[in-house]
């Protein structure tokens, strides 16, 4: 049916609007929300990264300490041989001294 009345004339027009408002706000409805899951991609984005430079961080950090501990591991092995020689010539003085307590002795 056609619109034949003054009325009916208005009625359609205002019918028209209202489907065209009613997309208008639809699409403002949908681009706000694209904006705030931009928004929120873009959070979680830079927490990614974030964490991402933490690990980094971390892993540089634990990588320097694997390092010092190599070193002090082999510090440590030289002073423990230093002072196994060290011990055997204390060790050797004392044999010989107590030889020589022993010969005077007799």
């Amino acid at each position: 049916k056609s619109a034949s009345t003054p009325f009916d004339l208005i009625s359609s027009g205002i019918n028209a609007e209202y489907g065209i408002t009613e997309k208008e706000d639809l699409i403002a409805e949908q681009l706000d929300e694209s904006r705030e899951g931009a928004q929120l991609s873009q959070q979680v984005e830079d927490k990614i990264a974030g964490k991402i430079a933490e690990v980094e961080d971390l892993t540089e950090k634990y990588i320097i300490q694997q390092n010092t501990l190599t070193d002090l591991n082999s510090e440590l092995d030289a002073l423990e041989a230093k002072l196994e020689d060290v011990m055997s010539n204390i060790h050797a003085k004392a044999t010989f001294h107590s030889s020589c307590k022993n010969d005077i002795a007799s």
